[in-house]
């Protein structure tokens, strides 16, 4: 039999957040001031598209976790529990990785002791399909210092299939010792909660310096935000002849590999005018981001990566958007980083640093760059050279499937290759290249999708 629940409604408008303030509110209803357990699925909602009210609250009483409902959430469950008390929650999993939370992550160590980690991914909840609903179940005793907790990652519709049938207790997960994980996330860039990351491989984040640092060799920058594309981008097929001379290529996204002509037209009469006066008008600034690389040559990558990172050459003569935002270099063969931008081992990387759908340029800034040797550089130009030539005979008119077929075989080998070369420069071990190499989403972003 279990007890009859005593329920409590808070009149106050921001419901239980108040309570950050003072706890004794629920004392004086007959309610406990502290809890021995607390299990929540917490709404989320970002304060970018919260009201100001409420997003107010939470920056003036939840600074540590600011950035969401559900962040919010979990810093209040652990201060009303009681020491040796337990937290369970259903959160977003981009709480895990993404750089404004990681002094909270921090902090949940100091405070706490994970229990148990377990990574849903996309699907955990029927009615929300997509993948930008991301979910993770956490669980943490608060005050405790724990020797080992639980930690899991279903990637798959067959993993999904078999936790539903015999439920998470029955799936294979791993025992972490809190101390081994301390260590891990040390090492890694932003200290994300990527237990799954082989040590060998997170050390490169300690042993090579960041793109970031590389000043003199590299240019990573944002593309141009119109504020309105359906007002300044065309496709190319459907100019008029009038209008082709005030029209410039401009690349806007899409997830293809090694090489893709842009499609798209940017309205550039006058070099943009009507674009900064436009731009003006929504409150932006006249200038262009990324204004002194357009037209240049260099690489881009899809800002939303659902079938993983996958980096291509600009269209030649081209203007970049915010969702193609660009490499260059001012030292490498653009080839050279075309090739180590898709080797299987950044490609694992940026999904420690960024699981989520949404890749930023500061994803790759944090990549650990170890410099070629000049041999090692003409080699990775000379394969991914190839393998932009194979990609761009795919665009040829009445190809059989056979004839695809050959091309995407040799695309996979040029691929398995530039893996190796990469592995072997970076000394990655057998095991931790197996692991890579197994891991889901790189095995999506090695796919030509054709």
């Amino acid at each position: 039999e279990l007890p009859r629940p005593k329920l409590q409604a808070l009149g106050a408008p921001l419901g239980s957040l108040p309570l950050i303030q003072n706890s004794g509110s629920l004392a004086k209803k007959g309610f406990p001031e502290h809890f021995d357990a607390v299990v929540m699925n917490p709404p989320y909602l970002s304060t970018r598209t919260m009201d100001d009210t409420t997003a107010d609250f939470l920056k003036k009483h939840f600074a540590r976790s600011s950035g969401d409902l559900y962040t919010a959430f979990i810093e209040l469950a652990l201060s009303l529990l009681e020491d040796g008390g337990k937290l369970s929650t259903i959160v977003q999993q981009s709480f895990l990785s993404i750089s404004r939370y990681r002094d909270f992550r921090l902090t949940l160590l100091e405070e706490g002791s994970l229990i148990s980690c377990i990574q849903l991914g996309t699907g955990a909840f029927p009615s929300r399909p997509g993948e930008k609903v991301n979910n993770a179940i956490l669980t943490i005793e608060k005050a405790s210092k724990r020797k080992h907790f639980n930690y899991l990652r279903l990637e798959g519709k067959k993993a999904h299939r078999q936790v539903r049938q015999l439920g998470l207790s029955q799936h294979p997960g791993a025992t972490i010792d809190h101390r081994t994980a301390s260590a891990l996330i040390a090492n890694l860039s932003g200290q994300p909660f990527a237990f799954h990351c082989p040590p060998d491989v997170a050390a490169l984040f300690t042993k090579h310096q960041a793109l970031a640092d590389c000043h003199d060799d590299f240019v990573l920058t944002n593309g141009l935000f119109t504020c309105d594309n359906k007002r300044f981008v065309k496709l190319t097929a459907e100019l008029t002849e009038e209008e082709r001379p005030i029209y410039v290529p401009y690349d806007k996204g899409g997830g293809a590999k090694w090489y893709h002509r842009t499609p798209h037209s940017l309205f550039w009469q006058d070099k943009g005018q009507a674009i900064r006066d436009y731009r003006v008008s929504r409150g932006q600034s006249r200038s262009l981001p990324g204004e002194a690389h357009y037209f240049q040559a260099g690489l881009t990558y899809s800002y939303i990566g659902t079938k993983g990172f996958k980096a291509r050459l600009l269209s030649p003569g081209a203007i970049f958007d915010i969702a193609s935002s660009a490499v260059f270099s001012r030292r490498y063969d653009l080839n050279f980083l075309l090739a180590f931008f898709n080797s299987a081992l950044v490609v694992y990387l940026l999904s420690i640093l960024n699981p989520t759908v949404n890749f930023q340029i500061g994803d790759l800034r944090k990549l650990p760059f170890k410099a070629p040797t000049p041999d090692l550089e003409k080699a990775l130009a000379a394969l991914a050279s190839r393998a932009v030539e194979l990609v761009t005979q795919l665009d040829m008119d009445n190809l059989s499937r056979e004839q695809v077929a050959a091309i995407v075989a040799a695309e996979g080998l040029l691929q398995q290759q530039i893996n190796n070369l990469i592995f072997d420069h970076y000394q990655v071990g057998s095991e931790a290249r197996r692991i890579i190499l197994s891991e889901t989403w790189v095995k999506h972003s090695q796919k030509l999708n054709r």
